[in-house]
C-alpha cells in the first residue's frame, strides 16, 4: 500500500492559492467582523466578499456574471456539485449588504457564497489549463469510497491522462480502474457496512471518492482537489488569458509505487 507523504513543499503559485500564513491571518485574524464587506481579486477581476461565520466568502452570482459569464447556470451548478463545493446562503440582511456593495441586483432574492479557495477551484476548472499539479512520478493518493461495500485504492496521477484512464489500483485485488468505474467496484470485508449506492451516475465519482486520511495536510488536499478538477467536462475555449496560474509546487518525498 502506498502512503501519502506527510508534507508538501510550500512553493505554490500565489495566484492559485493564498499564502498559508497570510491565509491564516486573513481568515482567523481579529480584524474580521461579522458581515464585514471587502473586495478581493479573482483572476484579475474584483469580487465582493463578505465575512460569514468568521470566514471570508465570495459572491457566487457575481463570479458567474463576470468570470463565468459565457457558461450557463446548469454548467456552473453541475461543476460546483461535482467539485464538492457547497454554497452558504445569505440571510436577508447579508443579501441587502451585497446589494448595496454592487455585487447583486436589487431584484435578487438569494445569493450563495463560497470561499476564495473554492472560487479559485471552480474558475480554474473552466478557465485554467487541464494540467495536473506537479507531483513526483511515483506519487499516489490513498483513496477510498463507501458505495455498496466500499473499497480502497491508490489513485496514481501520472496515469490520469483522460477521464477514462485506469489510474486507480485497488488495494484488495490489485486491478486497475478508471475513477468512474472504481466507485462501482467494492469488496466486502468483516468491518464493512453496505451503503446503498446512488443511481448509476459515472460522473459522481468526485463526490464519492475521498482521501482515506481525513486529516491530510492542506497541500495534499489541495493537490487532490486539483486532480479531481481535471477532465471535468466543458470543452469551450478559454475566454480569459490565464498567466502563471499553474501550480509550481512539487513533492520533495517520492512514494514508491508497487506494480
Amino acid at each position: 500500500m502506498e502512503s501519502i507523504p506527510n508534507q508538501l513543499p510550500a512553493g505554490r503559485d500565489s495566484s492559485c492559492s493564498p499564502n498559508s500564513k497570510q491565509d491564516l491571518q486573513s481568515y482567523s485574524g481579529p480584524t474580521l467582523k461579522p458581515n464585514q464587506v471587502s473586495e478581493t481579486s479573482l483572476y484579475g477581476i474584483p469580487i465582493v466578499s463578505l465575512v460569514i461565520d468568521g470566514q471570508e466568502r465570495l459572491c457566487l452570482a457575481q463570479i458567474s456574471n463576470t468570470l463565468l459569464k459565457n457558461y450557463s447556470y446548469n454548467e456552473i451548478h453541475n461543476r460546483r456539485v461535482a467539485l464538492g463545493i457547497t454554497c452558504v446562503q445569505c440571510t436577508p440582511v447579508q443579501l441587502e449588504i451585497l446589494r448595496r456593495a454592487g455585487a447583486m441586483p436589487i431584484s435578487s432574492r438569494r445569493c450563495g457564497m463560497i470561499t476564495k479557495r473554492e472560487a479559485e477551484r471552480l474558475c480554474k476548472s473552466f478557465l485554467g489549463a487541464h494540467s495536473p499539479p506537479k507531483l513526483p512520478e511515483n506519487f499516489a493518493f490513498d483513496v477510498s469510497h463507501e458505495c455498496a461495500w466500499g473499497s480502497r485504492g491508490n489513485f496514481i496521477p501520472a496515469r490520469y491522462n483522460s477521464s477514462r484512464a485506469k489510474c486507480i489500483k485497488c488495494s484488495f485485488c490489485n486491478m486497475y480502474f478508471s475513477p468512474n468505474k472504481f466507485i462501482f467496484h467494492s469488496h466486502r470485508t468483516p468491518e464493512s457496512k453496505y451503503t446503498q449506492p446512488d443511481a448509476a451516475n459515472f460522473n459522481s465519482w468526485r463526490r464519492h471518492l475521498k482521501l482515506t486520511d481525513k486529516n491530510s495536510p492542506d497541500d495534499v488536499s489541495h493537490a487532490w482537489e486539483d486532480v479531481k478538477a481535471m477532465f471535468n467536462g466543458g470543452s469551450r475555449k478559454r475566454t480569459l488569458p490565464i498567466g502563471g496560474s499553474d501550480r509550481s509546487s512539487s513533492l520533495s518525498t517520492q512514494v514508491p509505487r508497487g506494480q
